[in-house]
């Protein structure tokens, strides 16, 4: 029995989201030492709908339909983007390093 695997897509959508979140904690941590974690999970958040959003305006514009044109919108990469940065999250809320 095999495990099950995950798409291309979505694994390249779960390791930038896990990249967002590790890129903003260690800059926002380093610069502003007050900041949260839950800061970076949340510009990891608003990075995932952004960018999904921007695909449907991209496509609205070249084809009229935010659903169809030259990028996919799916909420499952918004999904698989904000779960990296979940799971990069998850070690630092664990041991509850202070931000």
């Amino acid at each position: 029995m095999n495990l099950p695997q995950l798409p291309q897509d979505k694994a390249n959508h779960l390791a930038y989201g896990a990249l967002t979140f590790c890129l903003v904690f260690l800059v926002a941590h380093f610069l502003f030492p007050s900041i949260q974690l839950s800061f970076a999970f949340l510009v990891t958040v608003l990075s995932a709908i952004g960018k999904e959003t921007n695909d449907a305006l991209v496509n609205w514009k070249a084809t009229g339909n935010p659903m169809k044109g030259p990028h996919g919108v799916e909420l499952l990469d918004a999904v698989a983007t904000i779960s990296g940065g979940a799971l990069a999250a998850l070690p630092l809320f664990i041991i509850q390093i202070p931000a």
